[in-house]
């Protein structure tokens, strides 16, 4: 079952991004699938929007593991040369926010 729909804008995020985009939230445990971008957005400072499709809230391990994931991502993309993005959104399926994630600082990790 998908737990969660990450947007995927073409000007923003092509194929192969949205494989490494699958492949990091694989190693949580996370399925998710493609869905059309809900709202425009530019590469100067986009985010990564995760619409959460399962009842209730993410598991306290999920969530721990989200601000890794999305550093994990911003670095794939940087060492494409694309625009990455600057944090990452969960939404619930109504679209009310759940949480906003900003990436761990390189020097914690």
């Amino acid at each position: 079952m998908i737990d969660a729909l990450v947007e995927q804008d073409p000007d923003l995020m092509d194929d192969e991004d949205f494989k490494a985009v699958v492949a990091v939230f694989d190693r949580l445990d996370v399925e998710v699938r493609s869905t059309p971008p809900r709202r425009e957005q530019t590469a100067a400072a986009w985010r990564l929007e995760l619409h959460w499709q399962q009842k209730g809230l993410l598991s306290e391990d999920t969530e721990a593991a989200l601000p890794t994931a999305l550093t994990d991502i911003r670095e794939y993309f940087e060492l494409r040369g694309r625009a990455a993005p600057a944090s990452l959104e969960v939404l619930d399926r109504r679209g009310a926010r759940m949480l906003l994630v900003d990436p761990v600082d390189p020097a914690d990790r």
